[in-house]
Protein backbone atom coordinates (compact mmCIF):
# COMPACT_ATOMS: atom_id res chain seq x y z
CA UNK A 1 0.00 0.00 0.00
CA UNK A 2 1.24 3.37 -0.69
CA UNK A 3 2.53 5.30 1.68
CA UNK A 4 2.16 9.19 2.41
CA UNK A 5 4.57 10.51 5.09
CA UNK A 6 5.39 13.99 3.03
CA UNK A 7 4.98 16.59 5.58
CA UNK A 8 3.39 20.68 4.25
CA UNK A 9 5.93 22.34 6.45
CA UNK A 10 8.88 21.12 4.33
CA UNK A 11 7.86 23.56 1.55
CA UNK A 12 7.33 26.44 4.21
CA UNK A 13 10.93 28.39 3.49
CA UNK A 14 9.88 28.03 -0.61
CA UNK A 15 6.50 29.01 0.12
CA UNK A 16 8.00 32.26 2.44
CA UNK A 17 11.08 32.94 0.41
CA UNK A 18 9.74 32.84 -3.30
CA UNK A 19 11.36 31.60 -6.42
CA UNK A 20 12.02 32.77 -9.95
CA UNK A 21 9.69 31.58 -12.94
CA UNK A 22 12.00 31.09 -15.88
CA UNK A 23 10.06 30.49 -18.97
CA UNK A 24 12.56 29.81 -21.76
CA UNK A 25 14.23 27.76 -19.44
CA UNK A 26 11.45 25.43 -18.76
CA UNK A 27 10.64 24.99 -22.10
CA UNK A 28 14.50 24.14 -23.24
CA UNK A 29 14.14 22.00 -20.41
CA UNK A 30 11.34 20.22 -21.15
CA UNK A 31 12.39 19.57 -24.75
CA UNK A 32 15.65 18.11 -23.38
CA UNK A 33 13.68 15.61 -20.88
CA UNK A 34 11.04 14.95 -24.11
CA UNK A 35 13.75 13.96 -26.74
CA UNK A 36 15.21 11.54 -24.61
CA UNK A 37 12.41 8.91 -25.36
CA UNK A 38 9.95 10.82 -27.64
CA UNK A 39 8.86 7.60 -28.89
CA UNK A 40 7.85 6.21 -25.62
CA UNK A 41 5.59 9.59 -24.65
CA UNK A 42 4.02 9.18 -28.07
CA UNK A 43 3.47 5.58 -27.67
CA UNK A 44 2.15 6.00 -23.93
CA UNK A 45 -0.28 8.89 -25.11
CA UNK A 46 -2.08 6.48 -27.64
CA UNK A 47 -2.44 3.46 -25.02
CA UNK A 48 -3.37 5.67 -22.13
CA UNK A 49 -6.17 7.33 -24.87
CA UNK A 50 -6.70 3.62 -25.76
CA UNK A 51 -7.32 2.07 -22.42
CA UNK A 52 -9.25 5.75 -20.86
CA UNK A 53 -11.90 5.24 -23.71
CA UNK A 54 -12.42 1.66 -22.84
CA UNK A 55 -12.31 2.31 -19.16
CA UNK A 56 -15.30 5.15 -19.59
CA UNK A 57 -17.12 2.67 -22.50
CA UNK A 58 -17.29 -0.31 -19.79
CA UNK A 59 -18.87 2.48 -17.50
CA UNK A 60 -21.11 3.74 -19.44
CA UNK A 61 -22.46 -0.30 -19.90
CA UNK A 62 -22.46 -0.49 -16.07
CA UNK A 63 -25.02 2.22 -15.72
CA UNK A 64 -27.35 0.63 -17.71
CA UNK A 65 -29.25 3.30 -19.30
CA UNK A 66 -29.44 5.28 -15.80
CA UNK A 67 -28.61 8.48 -15.50
CA UNK A 68 -26.98 8.60 -12.05
CA UNK A 69 -25.75 4.74 -11.94
CA UNK A 70 -23.92 6.09 -15.41
CA UNK A 71 -22.73 9.13 -13.50
CA UNK A 72 -20.96 6.99 -10.05
CA UNK A 73 -19.59 4.53 -12.49
CA UNK A 74 -18.00 7.33 -14.67
CA UNK A 75 -16.82 8.84 -11.55
CA UNK A 76 -15.47 4.91 -10.19
CA UNK A 77 -13.95 4.96 -13.61
CA UNK A 78 -11.48 8.18 -13.23
CA UNK A 79 -9.67 6.12 -10.27
CA UNK A 80 -7.49 4.05 -12.42
CA UNK A 81 -7.16 6.57 -15.20
CA UNK A 82 -6.51 9.29 -12.91
CA UNK A 83 -3.29 6.72 -11.56
CA UNK A 84 -2.73 6.34 -15.62
CA UNK A 85 -2.32 9.86 -16.91
CA UNK A 86 0.58 10.26 -14.22
CA UNK A 87 2.77 7.91 -15.87
CA UNK A 88 3.98 11.07 -18.11
CA UNK A 89 5.28 13.23 -14.70
CA UNK A 90 7.02 9.85 -13.60
CA UNK A 91 9.07 8.75 -17.04
CA UNK A 92 9.64 12.37 -17.05
CA UNK A 93 11.43 12.34 -13.59
CA UNK A 94 13.53 9.38 -14.31
CA UNK A 95 14.54 11.05 -17.60
CA UNK A 96 15.41 14.42 -15.40
CA UNK A 97 17.26 11.89 -12.85
CA UNK A 98 19.42 10.07 -15.17
CA UNK A 99 17.96 6.88 -13.88
CA UNK A 100 17.02 3.61 -16.41
CA UNK A 101 13.43 3.34 -17.03
CA UNK A 102 11.23 1.16 -19.38
CA UNK A 103 8.02 1.94 -20.91
CA UNK A 104 6.28 -0.54 -17.83
CA UNK A 105 7.14 2.92 -15.65
CA UNK A 106 4.70 4.67 -16.94
CA UNK A 107 2.11 2.61 -15.40
CA UNK A 108 3.30 3.12 -12.05
CA UNK A 109 0.93 5.87 -11.05
CA UNK A 110 -1.69 3.47 -10.13
CA UNK A 111 -0.55 2.82 -6.84
CA UNK A 112 -0.93 6.23 -6.07
CA UNK A 113 -4.33 6.56 -8.16
CA UNK A 114 -7.07 7.30 -5.09
CA UNK A 115 -5.10 10.21 -3.70
CA UNK A 116 -4.44 11.30 -7.69
CA UNK A 117 -8.37 11.04 -8.32
CA UNK A 118 -9.46 12.84 -5.08
CA UNK A 119 -7.01 15.39 -5.49
CA UNK A 120 -8.28 15.64 -9.29
CA UNK A 121 -11.71 15.41 -8.01
CA UNK A 122 -11.92 18.17 -5.81
CA UNK A 123 -9.60 20.58 -7.28
CA UNK A 124 -11.83 20.24 -10.55
CA UNK A 125 -14.96 20.91 -8.27
CA UNK A 126 -13.28 24.12 -6.56
CA UNK A 127 -12.41 25.24 -9.99
CA UNK A 128 -15.76 24.75 -11.55
CA UNK A 129 -17.48 27.44 -8.74
CA UNK A 130 -16.87 30.68 -10.59
CA UNK A 131 -18.11 29.26 -13.93
CA UNK A 132 -21.21 27.97 -12.26
CA UNK A 133 -21.96 30.92 -10.36
CA UNK A 134 -21.31 33.19 -13.51
CA UNK A 135 -23.77 30.93 -15.43
CA UNK A 136 -26.10 31.56 -12.49
CA UNK A 137 -25.78 35.19 -12.70
CA UNK A 138 -26.69 34.88 -16.06
CA UNK A 139 -29.93 32.95 -16.25
CA UNK A 140 -30.94 33.56 -12.56
CA UNK A 141 -34.66 33.26 -12.85
CA UNK A 142 -34.88 30.82 -15.33
CA UNK A 143 -31.92 28.82 -13.62
CA UNK A 144 -33.95 25.91 -12.94
CA UNK A 145 -35.98 25.56 -15.93
CA UNK A 146 -32.75 25.85 -17.85
CA UNK A 147 -30.94 22.50 -15.55
CA UNK A 148 -34.53 20.77 -16.55
CA UNK A 149 -34.31 21.27 -20.25
CA UNK A 150 -30.67 20.02 -20.29
CA UNK A 151 -31.71 16.58 -17.92
CA UNK A 152 -34.22 16.18 -20.83
CA UNK A 153 -33.33 15.48 -24.37
CA UNK A 154 -36.71 15.69 -25.93
CA UNK A 155 -37.09 18.97 -24.52
CA UNK A 156 -33.59 20.52 -26.10
CA UNK A 157 -35.00 18.99 -29.41
CA UNK A 158 -38.86 19.79 -29.67
CA UNK A 159 -38.02 23.40 -28.48
CA UNK A 160 -34.58 23.82 -30.45
CA UNK A 161 -35.87 27.18 -31.59
CA UNK A 162 -37.14 28.89 -28.69
CA UNK A 163 -34.02 28.08 -26.96
CA UNK A 164 -31.84 29.29 -29.32
CA UNK A 165 -33.54 32.94 -29.80
CA UNK A 166 -33.62 32.95 -25.52
CA UNK A 167 -29.92 31.95 -25.74
CA UNK A 168 -29.49 34.92 -28.55
CA UNK A 169 -31.10 37.40 -26.16
CA UNK A 170 -29.50 36.12 -23.22
CA UNK A 171 -26.03 36.05 -24.88
CA UNK A 172 -24.18 39.79 -23.35
CA UNK A 173 -24.53 38.72 -20.04
CA UNK A 174 -23.58 34.81 -20.77
CA UNK A 175 -20.72 36.85 -22.46
CA UNK A 176 -20.35 38.71 -19.62
CA UNK A 177 -20.71 36.83 -16.64
CA UNK A 178 -20.28 33.38 -17.77
CA UNK A 179 -16.34 34.73 -19.07
CA UNK A 180 -15.64 36.01 -15.76
CA UNK A 181 -16.39 32.70 -14.30
CA UNK A 182 -14.42 31.50 -16.56
CA UNK A 183 -11.30 33.46 -16.05
CA UNK A 184 -11.86 32.49 -12.36
CA UNK A 185 -11.87 29.13 -13.02
CA UNK A 186 -8.56 29.24 -14.94
CA UNK A 187 -6.77 30.85 -12.13
CA UNK A 188 -8.18 28.33 -9.72
CA UNK A 189 -7.26 25.40 -11.79
CA UNK A 190 -4.01 26.33 -12.23
CA UNK A 191 -3.16 27.45 -8.75
CA UNK A 192 -3.67 23.57 -8.07
CA UNK A 193 -1.16 22.50 -10.85
CA UNK A 194 1.27 21.05 -8.49
CA UNK A 195 -1.35 18.63 -6.82
CA UNK A 196 -0.33 15.46 -9.01
CA UNK A 197 3.29 16.29 -8.50
CA UNK A 198 3.33 16.97 -5.16
CA UNK A 199 1.32 13.49 -4.42
CA UNK A 200 3.55 11.26 -6.42
CA UNK A 201 7.04 13.29 -5.30
CA UNK A 202 6.34 14.83 -1.80
CA UNK A 203 4.08 12.12 -0.89
CA UNK A 204 1.51 14.41 0.86
CA UNK A 205 -1.89 13.42 0.78
CA UNK A 206 -4.05 15.18 -1.61
CA UNK A 207 -5.57 17.95 0.33
CA UNK A 208 -2.01 18.56 1.65
CA UNK A 209 -1.13 18.99 -2.00
CA UNK A 210 -3.55 20.90 -2.98
CA UNK A 211 -3.26 22.95 -0.34
CA UNK A 212 0.64 23.64 -0.78
CA UNK A 213 0.25 23.98 -4.78
CA UNK A 214 -2.07 26.78 -4.15
CA UNK A 215 0.44 28.42 -1.76
CA UNK A 216 3.18 28.06 -4.24
CA UNK A 217 1.59 28.81 -7.54
CA UNK A 218 -0.13 31.39 -6.34
CA UNK A 219 2.45 33.96 -6.23
CA UNK A 220 3.60 33.13 -9.62
CA UNK A 221 0.14 32.51 -11.08
CA UNK A 222 0.57 34.78 -13.76
CA UNK A 223 3.25 33.41 -14.91
CA UNK A 224 2.13 30.07 -15.00
CA UNK A 225 -1.17 30.98 -16.84
CA UNK A 226 1.42 32.77 -19.69
CA UNK A 227 3.00 29.23 -20.05
CA UNK A 228 -0.17 27.70 -20.92
CA UNK A 229 -0.67 30.20 -22.99
CA UNK A 230 2.19 29.90 -24.78
CA UNK A 231 2.39 26.16 -24.89
CA UNK A 232 -1.48 26.74 -26.22
CA UNK A 233 -0.80 29.19 -28.80
CA UNK A 234 2.12 27.28 -30.26
CA UNK A 235 0.08 24.20 -30.55
CA UNK A 236 -2.62 26.13 -32.66
CA UNK A 237 -0.08 28.19 -34.92
CA UNK A 238 1.35 25.22 -36.08
CA UNK A 239 -1.97 23.74 -36.93
CA UNK A 240 -2.60 26.85 -38.54
CA UNK A 241 -0.12 26.32 -41.06
CA UNK A 242 -0.74 22.74 -42.00
CA UNK A 243 -4.27 23.63 -42.20
CA UNK A 244 -3.50 26.30 -44.29
CA UNK A 245 -1.36 24.57 -47.02
CA UNK A 246 -3.65 22.47 -47.43
CA UNK A 247 -6.21 25.06 -48.14
CA UNK A 248 -4.25 26.82 -50.34
CA UNK A 249 -3.42 23.84 -52.13
CA UNK A 250 -6.80 21.72 -52.12
CA UNK A 251 -4.53 18.81 -52.91
CA UNK A 252 -6.62 15.66 -51.15
CA UNK A 253 -3.20 13.57 -50.91
CA UNK A 254 -1.85 16.58 -49.22
CA UNK A 255 -4.89 17.18 -47.22
CA UNK A 256 -4.51 13.78 -45.37
CA UNK A 257 -1.28 14.03 -45.19
CA UNK A 258 -1.38 17.11 -43.22
CA UNK A 259 -3.93 15.41 -41.13
CA UNK A 260 -1.70 12.98 -40.51
CA UNK A 261 1.02 15.43 -39.58
CA UNK A 262 -1.10 16.96 -37.13
CA UNK A 263 -2.52 14.49 -35.66
CA UNK A 264 1.22 13.10 -34.80
CA UNK A 265 2.43 16.57 -33.83
CA UNK A 266 -0.89 17.04 -31.21
CA UNK A 267 0.19 13.36 -30.20
CA UNK A 268 4.09 14.68 -29.56
CA UNK A 269 3.11 18.26 -28.11
CA UNK A 270 1.20 16.63 -25.59
CA UNK A 271 4.34 14.71 -24.40
CA UNK A 272 6.55 17.56 -24.46
CA UNK A 273 3.72 19.92 -22.79
CA UNK A 274 4.24 17.17 -19.77
CA UNK A 275 7.95 17.62 -19.73
CA UNK A 276 7.61 20.85 -19.17
CA UNK A 277 5.43 21.03 -16.56
CA UNK A 278 7.60 18.51 -15.08
CA UNK A 279 10.60 20.87 -15.91
CA UNK A 280 8.72 23.84 -14.22
CA UNK A 281 8.00 21.61 -10.64
CA UNK A 282 11.49 20.53 -10.74
CA UNK A 283 13.38 23.72 -10.60
CA UNK A 284 10.79 25.10 -8.39
CA UNK A 285 10.05 22.62 -5.57
CA UNK A 286 12.38 19.54 -6.35
CA UNK A 287 15.28 21.76 -6.43
CA UNK A 288 14.47 23.55 -3.37
CA UNK A 289 12.54 21.63 -0.63
CA UNK A 290 14.33 20.26 1.87
CA UNK A 291 14.33 16.82 1.31
CA UNK A 292 14.24 17.10 -2.04
CA UNK A 293 17.24 15.90 -4.83
CA UNK A 294 20.35 15.16 -3.31
CA UNK A 295 22.58 16.82 -5.75
CA UNK A 296 21.91 18.75 -8.79
CA UNK A 297 20.28 17.31 -12.06
CA UNK A 298 22.82 17.61 -14.78
CA UNK A 299 21.20 19.29 -17.61
CA UNK A 300 19.72 16.39 -20.29
CA UNK A 301 21.32 16.86 -23.50
CA UNK A 302 23.68 19.28 -22.76
CA UNK A 303 27.09 19.41 -24.58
Amino acid sequence: MASYDGNPQDYEGLIQSGYEFRLGDYLKRGWAIFQENIGGFIGYIIVFAIISMVINGVASLLGFGNEFLTFIMQQVAGIPVAGLGAGFLLVAHKIARNEEHEFGNFFDGIKDMVQLWLGSLVAGLVASIPIFIGMYLAIVSEVFEWIGMMLDPTALTENSTEIMARLTEMAPKIGLYGGLGLLLTLVIATLYSFTQPNILFGRLKFWDAMEVSRKIVSQKVASFILLTFVLFISLIAVMAVFGGLTAITGSIGLGIVSGLVIVGFVLAFAGFATCVNYAVYEDIVLNNVSGGMDEKIDEIGSD
